[in-house]
């Protein structure tokens, strides 16, 4: 199950954990119990190459196949859940919050699974397994795709339940059925006291955090719906798809210039679009040229205003509207927020690659805030190349 979310090297710690006899997850001591020996350093070659070998045999099995299909399912329903993302916030000491997307979930979902049903059967009005962790609900699609009898869910933002995996022997009744269910929204009570009690236990050694949001593996279609989702774009998924392309278009013909400028005690290269480059706007009406020029509450001479008459014109081309005087001024703001995350990320894939067709799958991680405010950027002062290459690895690289 591993293999569908870890990195080769992180399932390789696990296998050597489980060597040594740390594997809390099925029943071991704990590593500050007893002592243990060490095992030979070249034995971790072996089992990297045994790990990739594993997942280089699975890159074409019906599992990764059911697997995928489900990640499909789980990443639209999720969409941009603030629920999800504000529960899941948790401080190093583990107060805040009541759980955390972390490898501490991840543990408990496998601990539960590996043991004994009966031993600890759910409480009333509870499931198997519940969560807020939306990377345990990977480990489960996971478990689920390589044949274990169980029932995938997620409550959504409207309180419906919608069933990301179902077992076929689950539909006979044949054994005991795992449940295993994505909260997000504020669970019942009987539930969310569950997981406070959960959550102040010690039963698991604490591992690294991970953090971030599930990355979006798709194309424009899917990409496009979860931005428009997180910014809350009220357009049909037509208008939004079409908003995308033509605003990705336009930004991977930018023109990028690099120059030093003041940081701090020092020097620093950062790059920046050309100003002739956003001067090249097609004709828009005088009454978008307004709501464009009020977008940035800013004077008259900031470069950012060429930043959105470029989307404004970019709006005017894809949906070419007679008059926007009766455009609502939330809808339209919302809708140049949507436009400039795209055009900033055809701007990126600029540098990206010089093969555009090559950047038309996206791994995306992308924060709407974090991109709008870098989008601002390339104007000026610029972007430093760290900016650069961490958003290209949360634009493609998930």
């Amino acid at each position: 199950m591993l293999r569908h979310v870890e990195t080769p090297r992180d399932i390789v710690d696990y296998l050597e954990e489980l060597l040594q006899g740390r594997f809390w997850l099925v029943g071991r001591t704990k590593s500050t119990d007893t002592p243990h020996e060490e095992l030979p350093y070249s034995l971790r070659a072996i089992l990297r190459s045994f790990t990739i070998a594993v997942k280089d045999a699975d890159a074409d099995s019906p599992q990764l196949n059911t697997f995928r299909q489900s990640m499909a399912q789980l990443i639209a329903t999720i969409g941009d859940s603030q629920f999800l993302e504000s529960s899941s916030s948790r401080s190093e000491d583990g107060a805040d919050g009541i759980l955390d997307p972390s490898e501490y979930e991840q543990e408990r979902f496998l601990h539960r699974l590996l043991g004994d049903p009966h031993k600890h059967p759910p409480e009333d009005g509870c499931s198997d397994f519940d969560t807020f962790s939306a990377r345990a609900t990977v480990i489960a699609l996971a478990a689920a795709a390589n044949g274990v009898n169980m029932i995938v869910r997620c409550v959504t933002a409207s309180g419906k339940k919608e069933t990301l995996f179902k077992a076929k022997d689950s539909i006979k009744g044949v054994g005991h059925v795992f449940t295993f269910t994505l909260w997000l929204v504020p669970p019942p009570t009987a539930v969310a006291e569950m997981l406070r009690q959960v959550n102040t236990r010690e039963d698991f050694e604490s591992r690294k955090p991970i953090s971030g949001p599930l990355p979006i593996l798709g194309g424009i279609v899917e990409v496009s719906r979860i931005v428009a989702k997180q910014i809350d774009c009220q357009h049909t998924a037509e208008e939004v798809v079409a908003l995308w392309t033509k605003a990705v278009e336009i930004g991977s013909g930018c023109t990028w210039e690099a120059d030093f400028a003041p940081h701090r005690d020092h020097n620093s290269l950062r790059c920046k679009i050309s100003d002739s480059w956003f001067l090249s706007n097609a004709s828009v009406p005088a009454d978008l040229t307004d709501l464009a020029n009020a977008y940035f509450q800013a004077p008259r001479s900031d470069p950012r205003h060429l930043l959105a008459r470029k989307a404004g014109s970019i709006l005017h081309a894809t949906l070419g509207y007679s008059n926007y005087d009766s455009f609502p001024l939330d809808r339209f703001r919302k809708t140049m927020d949507f436009i400039l995350v795209a055009l900033f990320t055809g701007c990126i894939g600029a540098l990206a690659s010089n093969a555009q067709d090559r950047l038309s799958f996206y791994g995306w991680t992308g924060r709407t805030t974090e991109l709008l405010g870098n989008a601002e950027s390339i104007v000026y002062p610029g972007l430093p190349l760290n900016t650069i290459i961490l958003t290209v690895a949360r634009m493609w690289g998930g």
